[in-house]
């Protein structure tokens, strides 16, 4: 019997595209990787070509095809694998399911060619995988909070036989609690390449919460600084660090008492859940695949309520323990869930 052979396609090498392919190599298969890096100008046409012409030839030597989000450099592999007749998967991470006019953000905001290109990636996917089930339905919260726009049902509802809810999954035997929480700590973490991701990801709120509270001390992790200190004011009882290695986010989560996420727009935040692996209590905005996540575990609020609950808040928050996040996640996302659906599909015909 051949051995299976997974072409992955993906834009950046991300944290979670590499962990579904170290997974798939686990499992024994074979995996070719396909980055195409979104450059624009000729290196996108650049792309487009090499997916036109040299995307049949690897398609033809794969025994199936996975693409990490639905873009312009899905499109030729997806419809080879279609000629071709191979199973082809489709993974929806967020982007490729929003669209939020406010910010000039998602896959779905423009009627044009890219939104095209898009909708027949779904057509021509064997199966859709979201992280989260609001990719799929839609996210009301979201819309009424910024007008954004979600859920490829609304939009494609024909896709709803293909669907399915495959959240990502998590190394628990890494990301583990160790020693001591420092106590009224908040910690947010991300890569905030220019304004407009820091205010997707809630930076704006998280700054706001700091003010409230200024018996606690807060940290952004990511390439904030010069973004941040142009644009905002940062309260004394803020730090900024810069980027940081596995290991020293682990023992930061490790370290925080608790951990924010203030995103308008999210899949399911991979950061959000290792840090509850960790025994970090999570606080969050109610939207997308973030209650999702913390269940009742954390705390859920409103940005747009920030004012008048953030005392509120911190009360509710003074009796919960770091044990639930982490049980929480040990039972729904783990790495061997995924795994097991990432073999059912390499099994499928």
């Amino acid at each position: 019997m051949t051995k299976p052979r997974i072409l992955l396609t993906y834009m950046l090498r991300n944290s979670f595209v590499r962990r579904d392919i170290e997974s798939l190599q686990q499992l024994g298969y074979r995996v070719d990787e396909w980055q195409a890096y979104p450059h624009k100008g000729l290196g996108f046409v650049a792309n487009r070509l090499k997916e036109c012409f040299l995307g049949i030839f690897k398609v033809a030597r794969a025994t199936h095809v996975v693409s990490w989000f639905s873009d312009y450099h899905s499109f030729f592999l997806l419809l080879w694998a279609r000629l071709m007749g191979k199973p082809a998967l489709v993974i929806v991470g967020g982007f490729d399911a929003v669209a939020a006019p406010h910010l000039q953000y998602g896959a779905l905001l423009k009627a044009n060619f890219r939104r095209w290109c898009i909708r027949q990636n779904y057509r021509l996917a064997t199966q859709i995988w979201v992280v989260d089930t609001s990719l799929a339905k839609g996210c009301p919260i979201a819309r009424d909070q910024q007008g954004v726009l979600s859920g490829l049902l609304p939009w494609m509802p024909e896709l709803a036989p293909k669907i399915q809810t495959v959240p990502t999954g998590y190394d628990a035997d890494f990301w583990k609690p160790q020693g001591p929480k420092t106590p009224n700590t908040v910690l947010t973490v991300g890569l905030f390449t220019d304004l407009r991701v820091a205010e997707r990801k809630g930076i704006p709120h998280f700054l706001k919460l700091a003010r409230l509270w200024p018996d606690f001390q807060f940290t952004i992790v990511g390439d904030a600084d010069q973004i941040l200190s142009k644009h905002y004011e940062i309260p004394e009882n803020v730090a900024i660090k810069g980027l940081v290695d596995e290991a020293s986010l682990l023992a930061l989560f490790q370290a925080q008492e608790y951990y924010a996420q203030f995103s308008i727009i999210e899949g399911l935040p991979n950061v959000l859940c290792e840090a509850m692996l960790c025994g970090c209590i999570p606080i969050g905005n109610p939207v997308f695949g973030i209650p999702t996540a913390i269940g009742s575990t954390g705390m859920l609020m409103d940005v747009r309520e920030m004012d008048s609950q953030a005392q509120r808040l911190k009360e509710q928050l003074a009796p919960l323990q770091s044990d639930p996040p982490r049980a929480r996640m040990v039972q729904l996302f783990t790495k061997k869930q995924r795994d097991t659906k990432l073999k059912n599909f390499i099994q499928s015909k």
